[in-house]
């Protein structure tokens, strides 16, 4: 009877564990794909070397070309905000969000760069 127990207690653990760990590697690849989303925002505003980009908020970051991965996030959403940084530079800062897991608890990421009229500074 002692060992039927002790046997219902490990699978109990044991399942348990599965689940979290489950869950953490699903919160991974949101983030990871999260950064590549925004990654490609930047490549996207990279390729419009020497043209003017405005500053201000965009909401749809599709205006500079497509974000495949924001479809991936369950409620994604990507945010580009440029501002003047010094003279001629101008700051890029994308905010990625996302609902973790498939459920209310809302996660953010952001990435900023440099843009110079010859695109993204390195």
């Amino acid at each position: 009877m002692i060992t039927l127990l002790v046997i219902s207690l490990l699978t109990a653990s044991g399942l348990s564990l599965l689940m979290r760990t489950s869950s953490a590697i699903d919160g991974a690849k949101q983030a990871t794909i999260a950064c590549n989303a925004a990654q490609q925002v930047i490549e996207n505003v990279r390729s419009y070397k020497g043209a003017k980009v405005a500053n201000g908020t965009y909401a749809n970051t599709t205006v500079f070309g497509p974000v495949p991965q924001i479809s991936e996030l369950s409620g994604g959403t990507a945010t580009l905000t440029i501002a003047t940084y010094s003279g001629s530079l101008k700051r890029a800062t994308v905010t990625v969000g996302w609902r973790a897991n498939g459920n209310a608890q809302s996660r953010s990421m952001t990435q900023t760069t440099l843009i110079s009229a010859g695109g993204v500074a390195p």
